[in-house]
């Protein structure tokens, strides 16, 4: 287009003029609003960690012990707390709640030379690692107690294993593969160790599947309930496991066994009806001996007279029933029976005679020194 030519050009349109106002907004003077921007980005950030806010959390409970101690007793699993800190902490912690926990050391030397001791924490003085600007406000049961001990490992014979219910026919031979197993535990415990006592074997579980007379199998031991509710185990690694030979016998042999029947607090004459028979007899005074026949296999009559050498068979009139029949009343009731005591293994494998009375002799039931 010539200088001469006249011709009007158009104006810009009201789009492009709108255009270049909010592209002014922005360009002109960048430096300054990029700066403020800035600056306003700064305050926020540091108002924002002035700002605190209390939340409530459920903080585990972490034993920290030393490796040669041992918790007697569970303490909580976790403790209610309130923590207070900038906000950025308080929403740190609540995305990660597991880091969220309460640790409770204790070291040797916090047992002063015991085997066993009972360590109480406070919560709100615990050190902790929630944060530098987080501190506990508030503890609900704000106590923790730790009952620890020394742990313990020792080598201790096996006790001898014993079978259960067993039919009076069958005798049982046990063989120890394992005559000494480690046991950990609680120090104090194991030093009243002497034997390692096992649960008893039952008759059913030995007697499963057996035919023919004799019959011998390996069976691992078990520790009584009592010693595991102690904390009492075996180390890993250590089982206590016996052989075991099942004889069945059919051949019954009979013993007679002399009792000294006592009594106590007893007021003279005495009736008493000897070994559960018809046979009454009045005693004047003093404690009478009687012979009883019992029957069983030739093992078991050998244990029954051991245990009664040692004292540990016995036969009574119980202190109870006497004052009955003081004077010889013996009208008032029945008549008191001699009862007898054998050891508990014995119980179900022998069998007691009761003569007929017609072969007692009255007169021998007097103490032998009355007849002197």
């Amino acid at each position: 287009m010539s200088a001469a030519d006249t011709t009007s050009r158009p104006s810009p349109g009201p789009i492009r003029a709108t255009s270049s106002f909010i592209l002014g907004i922005f360009t002109r003077n960048l430096v300054s609003k990029v700066a403020a921007l800035a600056l306003a980005v700064l305050l926020w950030i540091t108002v924002r960690q002035d700002l605190t806010r209390a939340e409530t959390f459920e903080a585990r409970v972490v034993p920290d012990l030393a490796a040669n101690l041992m918790l007697l007793t569970q303490p909580p699993t976790t403790v209610t707390i309130v923590l207070e800190g900038p906000t950025s902490e308080i929403d740190r912690l609540r995305r990660s709640p597991e880091k969220v926990e309460i640790v409770l050391p204790v070291s040797v030397g916090d047992l002063n030379d015991q085997l066993v001791v009972t360590r109480t924490f406070s919560v709100e003085n615990i050190e902790h690692n929630f944060g530098e600007h987080v501190r506990i406000t508030q503890v609900v049961d704000g106590a923790i107690s730790l009952q620890v001990a020394v742990r313990g490992e020792e080598r201790k014979p096996v006790g001898k294993p014993v079978a259960a219910g067993l039919p009076p026919e069958w005798e049982a031979r046990f063989d120890l593969l394992n005559p000494e197993v480690r046991l950990t535990g609680p120090q104090e415990l194991l030093n009243t160790i002497i034997e390692v006592e096992t649960t008893p074997i039952s008759a059913n579980r030995l007697l499963e599947g057996v035919e023919g007379d004799e019959y011998s199998t390996i069976v691992e031991l078990e520790l009584t309930e009592a010693a595991i509710a102690d904390r009492i185990h075996l180390v890993r690694g250590d089982r206590m496991e016996c052989r075991v030979t099942l004889t069945r016998s059919l051949t019954q042999q009979e013993l007679d066994i002399p009792f000294t029947v006592f009594f106590e607090k007893a007021d003279w004459p005495v009736v008493v009806n000897i070994i559960e028979t018809n046979l009454v007899k009045r005693l004047e005074g003093g404690d009478f001996t009687i012979h009883l026949v019992f029957r069983g296999s030739p093992t078991d009559l050998t244990r029954l007279d051991e245990a009664r050498a040692a004292g540990r068979v016995w036969a009574y009139v119980r202190a109870m029933d006497l004052p009955y029949y003081a004077q010889g009343k013996a009208g008032r009731g029945s008549i008191p029976n001699v009862h007898l005591e054998l050891p508990t293994e014995l119980l179900n494998r022998v069998s007691l005679i009761p003569p007929p009375s017609e072969d007692i002799d009255l007169e021998a039931l007097k103490k032998p020194e009355e007849d002197k």
